[in-house]
């Protein structure tokens, strides 16, 4: 699974499959950034495959 870690400008999560938080508490999928919908993310976590597959490695 490729991931890309770091700072990107709200423009560009809106092109990516799925875009997450991730820290100590857990993972949380994001829906809206500066008031633009990531339409990538229609699907509601945990639906989304690639954040279902993530984790799914993070509960192994």
């Amino acid at each position: 699974m490729s991931v890309s870690e770091g700072i990107f400008k709200p423009t560009v999560l809106t092109q990516a499959e799925a875009v997450f938080c991730a820290n100590v508490m857990g993972i949380q999928s994001l829906r809206q950034i500066s008031g633009l919908s990531l339409q990538a993310q229609a699907s509601a976590f945990p639906a989304n495959p690639l954040l279902n597959a993530l984790f799914a490695e993070l509960q192994r």
